[in-house]
């Protein structure tokens, strides 16, 4: 059971970093935390599973909120985004590695709130390294597995879009 937890968390997640749209990005972000947080939670990983739960509610929130980059709109957005990671990391940290996952967390909120596709998928490889950090230091090696598959996947799908987006930036 738990295994599948994973494997449906982390395709789900694989799913998000090859999407070209922001908000399907969010929506397949949103379900891979829950089902990671239930996967964490099962495995005694609890400050991990809270905040997976909370990265979830936090993607959630970036998708009720208008995506246009108004200055107001960025505001509220960025503010939402830390208001999470303020909460995440107040409570949550207990002890060093749980640390790990906190910066992870503002991390993917940061990015998530500036609204680009792009980004996401940045915030997404940058956090992936961080919980790989804190699977390993748990004993979850096949959490830690995927995470870096997920890192490496995630780098080059950016690297990737990067030289497309040149690319058509120079034909122009």
């Amino acid at each position: 059971m738990s295994f599948l937890l994973l494997l449906a968390a982390y395709t789900m997640l694989l799913m998000a970093i090859s999407c070209k749209e922001y908000r399907k990005i969010l929506i397949l972000n949103v379900g891979s935390c829950f089902l990671a947080a239930v996967y964490l939670y099962l495995n005694g990983a609890l400050v991990g599973a809270t905040i997976s739960s909370l990265a979830g509610l936090a993607s959630f929130s970036q998708l009720c909120l208008p995506s246009e980059g108004r200055k107001p709109i960025k505001v509220i957005r960025n503010s939402v985004a830390l208001l999470f990671s303020v909460i995440a990391t107040a409570i949550l940290y207990s002890k060093p590695s749980d640390m790990l996952p906190c910066i992870a967390f503002c991390n993917n909120r940061i990015m998530e709130a500036q609204a680009k596709g792009q980004l996401v998928r940045l915030g997404l490889v940058l956090g992936g390294f961080l919980w790989a950090i804190y699977g390993l230091c748990n004993g979850l090696y096949l959490y830690t597995f995927a995470e870096m598959l997920v890192c490496v996947t995630g780098l080059k799908l950016y690297l990737r879009t990067k030289r497309r987006l040149s690319g058509q930036l120079a034909s122009q």
